[in-house]
């Protein structure tokens, strides 16, 4: 009996542990023509395979139309080799969208990665924003741990250039400032940086401890839907946190359909 025990927890491990893609609709007026999006966050240079080969092939399989990576791509304990190679390989094949974590500050390196980056065709979306498809259009600010001023400053440009006609989607890596975000003009906001809580509790749709809220978080992965805009915070493609192993908690591969909420002909 304690075989089929440890045997069915294992299992259940496993199944809250492994690699999950986790898919989003959201439907709009604002929304002229359809558009997938991959949203990848806090892979902390951990590997995928030989070349990330694992993990650009789950992309792949998506057919996204875009690619956002909302920070800490790469960690200030690793090189960067790992987070260079598919973000490289990314940029190939797809239009990417790219703003710093804390991680990428902690490197003191910041604004040579974001160079790097660019070097690869990636828009780094400090402060800046680019209009895509279907009368959508992408703002981004930097983490900028330890720079409250400049992080400050591009919130403040950001959130002057959103335009209400506008389907207007804000990347940035922590799920804060939420009381200035429902009465901003930005219809969706795309993080990370939580890994959703670390350690999960599936019987309540709840996680154990997140950074910056303390035990028992409130935004620690998922969608949260407000009155006119939704908040997706990513749980992370990072397998664990300083040595902390996830449990009853999935890394995860986010993709968000976006779609008019009515017949454009």
């Amino acid at each position: 009996m304690k075989k089929y025990l440890l045997f069915a927890m294992f299992l259940s491990i496993y199944y809250y542990t492994k690699l999950k893609i986790t898919k989003y609709a959201i439907k709009s007026e604002k929304i002229k023509r359809s558009m997938r999006i991959a949203l990848l966050a806090d892979l902390h240079s951990v590997s995928y395979g030989k070349n990330q080969h694992e993990l650009l092939r789950l992309i792949s399989a998506q057919s996204p139309d875009i690619i956002v990576m909302s920070g800490d791509m790469v960690d200030d304990r690793f090189d960067n080799i790992r987070s260079y190679q598919i973000m490289s390989d990314l940029a190939k094949k797809y239009l990417c969208f790219y703003v710093t974590g804390n991680h990428e500050h902690r490197t003191k390196q910041a604004e040579e990665i974001k160079e790097t980056l660019k070097s690869f065709g990636i828009y780094v979306l400090d402060g800046k924003g680019a209009k895509l498809k279907g009368n959508i259009r992408i703002f981004g600010v930097d983490d900028r741990e330890g720079d409250a001023i400049e992080f400050k400053r591009q919130h403040i440009k950001v959130y002057r250039t959103a335009k209400f006609e506008n389907f207007n989607i804000l990347l940035q890596h922590k799920p804060e400032f939420i009381s200035i975000f429902k009465k901003s003009n930005f219809d969706l906001m795309l993080c990370g940086h939580t890994h959703g809580g670390q350690v999960g509790i599936p019987m309540f749709n709840s996680a154990l401890y997140a950074n910056g809220q303390g035990f028992f978080p409130k935004y620690f992965g998922g969608m949260h839907k407000f009155y006119k805009n939704n908040l997706i915070i990513s749980r992370g493609l990072t397998r664990n946190t300083r040595g902390i192993p996830r449990l009853f908690n999935p890394n995860e591969l986010v993709v968000i359909d976006l779609s008019p909420k009515y017949s454009y002909s």
